[in-house]
């Protein structure tokens, strides 16, 4: 998620209902579907039902079946997430969108590792 956060920040996070209010501009946490072992932050783009365009990515691109520029369907109980890194983000322009029981958490916030930025809240 950087620029938005960077390697030295503290995420705090709250447990949520997945399918609760979550909206577009939400950043969430939630197992990867490319290791399962790690915690991926991202933002969510579109809900199901919408149609969101793939882009380029380092790791691949176009929602795991087509190319970048692809209009893709967002399908029931899923959402699209995208890393702010654009081009460097493996995200849902990689493994295509992500099952709703997937989020445990929402992001509240996080304390800067730099020292300079302190406690910066979420949405």
């Amino acid at each position: 998620m950087s620029p938005t956060t960077l390697s030295r920040d503290i995420i705090l996070a709250q447990r949520h209902h997945a399918t609760a209010n979550l909206r577009r501009g939400q950043v969430v946490l939630y197992r990867s579907p490319m290791d399962p072992e790690k915690v991926a932050v991202k933002r969510v783009v579109g809900l199901e039902g919408d149609a969101v365009v793939t882009r380029l990515v380092g790791g691949g691109g176009g929602g795991g079946s087509g190319g970048a520029g692809e209009v893709v369907r967002v399908g029931a109980g899923k959402v699209w997430v995208e890393g702010d890194e654009g081009f460097w983000s493996v995200d849902s322009n990689v493994y295509g969108a992500v099952g709703f029981f997937s989020f445990p958490f929402l992001f509240s916030g996080f304390l800067s590792g730099d020292g300079g930025r302190g406690l910066i809240g979420g949405e």
